[in-house]
């Protein structure tokens, strides 16, 4: 599992990174200003998960998929398709 995820997200990476060197890619203002502390703040959790050796049982398992569910709720009322 491990070398497929590394591989999406290297995948990922490369691509974004070779296209940005040959033309610009723009950012929408919203990732900027909401969806950018998001994300930091996962990475954050992640880690604290990670360097704890925590393991997430059921309540760590609603809560996280609730916290989702509020993100996404979030993402659609704010910049509704």
């Amino acid at each position: 599992m491990g070398n497929v995820i590394g591989s999406s997200v290297f995948d990922l990476l490369a691509i974004m990174g070779i296209t940005a060197t040959t033309t610009p890619i723009a950012v929408p203002e919203q990732i900027l200003n909401y969806d950018i502390w998001i994300m930091m703040a996962c990475a954050v959790l992640l880690y604290i998960f990670a360097a704890r050796k925590m393991s997430l049982g059921k309540t760590w398992g609603i809560f996280l998929s609730l916290a989702y569910a509020a993100y996404i709720y979030g993402v659609f009322a704010l910049d509704p398709i």
